[in-house]
């Protein structure tokens, strides 16, 4: 159970710390995530053998002064419920800053049987500038999850570094054809069994995460995540 659950972190933060902009223009902020309340995402993830894992819903719940509201709900293949939690992405004109906190609460207690568990996330939430460029490098990322339960007393850590804008493609998916920036990054989470992975997402503006590949350390292709349908 420990060990699904840290695999499954790194992908729900770099979903948030890659996310780009939000789409309000007049206030200096450019769209690589949507705001549009009423817009919903859906996306598939599949493992390296192409078969279904999971499924994440994001429904822009409200967008008001300088925050969106976003629900997010991931079940894995067998229907359970990994994360189903609000979060908020706020632009200050010159940074997206991301609360990828509550997210990673969630998937602590939606993975743990103890019902008694508790967790306190600490670090500071994803923070990426407005304006991205080709050849732009990014800030790294850390946030720790001390876990106390009747049966375990950690400290896990979770490092996103190396983030950069590697490049721009037009890429299709099964939600259409879209031009995208390209942001890699890698990271490592340290726990009882430590992982390091590399990513390469593609984010297109007004929407956000279009596909995303996740790598292990020895370049193997892990899984892939796309966008499979958009409602507005």
């Amino acid at each position: 159970m420990l060990r699904k659950y840290w695999v499954a972190v790194p992908l729900f933060l770099l979903l948030t710390v890659l996310s780009g902009a939000i789409d309000r223009p007049s206030e200096g902020c450019e769209s690589y995530f949507a705001s549009k309340p009423g817009t919903v995402l859906d996306l598939i993830e599949y493992n390296n053998k192409q078969q279904e894992t999971g499924r994440t819903n994001y429904t822009v719940k409200s967008h008001s002064g300088q925050t969106t509201t976003i629900h997010v709900l991931t079940i894995d293949s067998k229907g359970k419920q990994l994360v189903n939690t609000d979060y908020t992405v706020t632009c200050d004109g010159n940074e997206i800053i991301a609360d990828q906190k509550k997210i990673v609460a969630s998937t602590v207690a939606a993975n743990m049987k103890d019902p008694n568990v508790s967790t306190e996330v600490r670090g500071e939430n994803a923070r990426t500038p407005v304006v991205l460029t080709v050849g732009q490098e990014l800030p790294d990322n850390e946030i720790d999850i001390d876990v106390k339960s009747s049966g375990i007393n950690m400290t896990v850590k979770v490092k996103t570094t190396n983030r950069k804008v590697a490049g721009a493609e037009s890429i299709t998916v099964p939600a259409g054809t879209f031009d995208c920036i390209v942001v890699t990054a890698d990271t490592e989470t340290m726990a009882l069994v430590p992982k390091k992975t590399k990513s390469k997402s593609w984010m297109a503006k007004g929407i956000g995460l279009v596909k995303m590949e996740t790598y292990d350390k020895k370049g193997k292709l892990e899984k892939v995540q796309v966008l499979t349908n958009i409602k507005s």
